[in-house]
């Protein structure tokens, strides 16, 4: 899992006391990190390792999903997922149930909730499917306290440049491939530091509560409307 995280001089983290709490508390965590690079899928399961915590079961775009990234990805929990289900009721319901017994078996979680990597450093605006799967989690008789975890993730350079420049610049985005892999290997040197900052958590059965009164009332069949504000 060290591969990658190499090539940065150092980790400053920041507030991992904040984890470690809801982990002795019996919380199911979902960590949603802001997404700059490819190195974001290493370096938080990597921390949380070394911090003493069980590093998350990921949520990987399937274009990752090639020799040998994909293999590599799966060993170190990664599991792939389509850009998109629309039109697809049977993936829908098989990834919500597969999810939700993710968290039933205690384990945390980790997704990107803007769906891609930031070009420009800012944030992209959220992509609420995977945000609404897991409400849809908590109302089907979820019986720990499932709590979102906010984490910055930054660099002082970030891998991809090179390739985020030329997107700028209005070239395509190539598919990711070993040879693309190859040639980033290549140019890679110090880049650093990198930075995790881990964020206020958020109990989602006491937001709700606060916020959504009656949300235990909805039907978890279909996507709950509160995550539209739970999202932003």
């Amino acid at each position: 899992m060290a591969f990658g995280i190499n090539f940065y001089s150092g980790i400053d983290v920041q507030n991992s006391n904040r984890v470690r709490k809801l982990a002795l508390e019996g919380h199911e965590i979902v960590y949603v990190p802001c997404h700059r690079s490819h190195i974001d899928y290493l370096l938080l399961s990597y921390v949380l390792y070394h911090q003493g915590l069980v590093p998350p079961h990921i949520a990987a775009g399937i274009n990752l999903n090639f020799w040998p990234i994909g293999r590599m990805f799966r060993s170190w929990g990664a599991f792939f997922i389509r850009r998109t289900f629309k039109g697809n009721r049977l993936y829908s319901a098989i990834f919500r149930e597969y999810l939700s017994e993710l968290f039933h078996r205690g384990y945390s979680v980790e997704y990107f909730i803007e769906g891609g990597r930031s070009r420009t450093g800012r944030l992209l605006a959220p992509k609420t499917g995977m945000m609404s799967m897991t409400l849809q989690a908590l109302q089907h008789s979820q019986t720990r306290p499932i709590s979102i975890v906010p984490v910055y993730v930054g660099y002082e350079h970030v891998l991809e440049v090179d390739t985020y420049a030329k997107e700028l610049r209005g070239a395509a985005k190539e598919k990711e491939n070993a040879g693309l892999v190859l040639r980033v290997i290549k140019k890679l040197r110090n880049l650093g530091q990198g930075f995790v900052n881990f964020g206020e958590p958020i109990t989602l059965s006491n937001y709700l509560s606060q916020h959504f009164p009656d949300w235990k009332e909805q039907n978890h069949e279909e996507k709950p409307t509160m995550v539209y504000t739970c999202g932003k």
